[in-house]
């Protein structure tokens, strides 16, 4: 998995799962070759012992046989992500939709970010 800023992830997984557009995708070795859009969610890899979770901010996805590529907007490692401080963006972020001035595009990158923190936080409810 890479994004704009790095390589994320590069290692061998059991099962990765996408938050595909239209819903979460499961992918296992040998799955059909494809390419998939991706939300704003929850990317989980499973090895043998561990979930690795990531939050992303859209993307592609190619699955090729045995490989899959994650190039995603943006990604966030959950066992290193912050609550208490994505709950703070939320509250930044929610006072900016206040402003009446907002073009279309800024309310609704506003809103996926809005989006894209409530995840975060899921998620570090569900893993402790």
């Amino acid at each position: 998995m890479v994004t704009p800023e790095k390589e994320v992830y590069n290692d061998e997984a059991i099962m990765v799962v996408l938050p595909a557009f239209y819903g979460e995708m499961g992918v296992l070795p040998k799955h059909m070759p494809m390419m998939v859009a991706l939300r704003c969610g929850e990317v989980r890899i499973k090895t043998l012992d561990r979930v690795i979770s990531y939050v992303v901010d859209g993307g592609l996805a190619e699955v090729t046989g045995q490989v899959v590529k994650v190039l995603a907007n943006f990604s966030e490692d959950m066992s290193e992500a912050d609550p208490e401080k994505a709950s703070r963006e939320i509250v930044e972020l929610e006072s900016l939709l206040e402003n009446a001035e907002l073009t279309d595009a800024e309310l609704d990158r506003i809103k996926n970010e809005i989006f894209k923190y409530r995840m975060m936080i899921k998620i570090s409810e569900r893993r402790h």
